[in-house]
């Protein structure tokens, strides 16, 4: 390190000072690409359970908008005569939206057990992770 001044006369003078102390110092946190490696093998678990958590809430609105559509029909039905053909169109339409229901609700099932799984890989691979 290079440092100027005015030396004794008014002339400039250059003098070089060396530093004999670390002040500061870096450490390596990850070295190899095994280390690389386990990190992106956690990441693909964030991942995995992210994904898993959004199916389980693309499903979860997909049920509102079958509840939806039930309270819709079951309006209908009860403005419409029993006898009236389109009472019976509405009952068929209310029997589909309680099926499409019911394969939601399976879906949703298998949505959070793998929620569930993913996050216990997570959990497992945290508490395993070294450097």
């Amino acid at each position: 390190m290079a440092v100027r001044g005015v030396a004794e006369g008014g002339r400039g003078a250059r003098d070089t000072v060396r530093q004999d102390r670390i002040t500061r110092q870096s450490v390596a946190l990850l070295e190899g690409e095994a280390a690389v490696a386990r990190l992106f093998g956690l990441q693909g678990l964030v991942e995995l359970r992210a994904a898993r958590a959004a199916e389980v809430e693309r499903l979860r609105a997909q049920g509102e908008e079958i509840e939806r559509d039930q309270e819709r029909i079951r309006r209908n039905l009860g403005a419409v005569p029993s006898n009236n053909a389109l009472h019976g169109r509405l009952l068929q339409q209310l029997e589909a939206a309680e099926t499409r229901m019911e394969g939601v609700r399976k879906s949703q099932e298998g949505a959070r057990a793998a929620v569930e799984a993913a996050q216990r890989a997570l959990e497992v691979a945290v508490a395993g992770f070294t450097l």
